[in-house]
């Protein structure tokens, strides 16, 4: 795809272009840590993005809080910046801390004010269903 030099950094088109490089990371992702067991079965895999930076003279760059299987939790980090660095829109700007409170849900939503807000990335957001629920 070629990218029009003019175009700004938060506008539709490009956000349309982050979601999608997302989507294909988010995949990627969880196809690396669980392989096909993804599509058989509810796997433990939490994936909520924030996209924060779409303001004025700001770089739009994501937030993701990622929920995994602790018996996935050692090869996670190093699988996160293997692929993320692979994408096209990706980087080496990575950083991976433990989940230790709700101070990064505060931090991560500060520009979502509304849950219609197109800061929480809707449609790269996976949450498993319980099995009862999905059976």
């Amino acid at each position: 795809m070629e990218l029009d030099p003019t175009m700004c950094l938060s506008s539709p088109e490009m956000v349309k272009i982050y979601k999608d490089n997302l989507r294909s990371f988010k995949w990627k992702l969880t196809k690396s840590l669980y392989g096909n067991a993804w599509k058989r079965h509810s796997i433990p895999f939490v994936f909520i993005p924030v996209l924060e930076g779409l303001g004025r003279d700001q770089k739009p760059h994501y937030h993701c809080m990622v929920g995994v299987a602790r018996d996935r939790s050692e090869v996670f980090a190093e699988r996160v910046c293997s692929i993320w660095n692979s994408m096209p829109f990706g980087g080496n700007r990575i950083d991976i801390q433990p989940y230790i409170s709700s101070g990064w849900t505060r931090y991560s939503t500060k520009n979502a004010l509304f849950a219609n807000r197109e800061n929480i990335d809707w449609e790269n957001v996976l949450v498993p269903q319980p099995k009862s629920l999905a059976e």
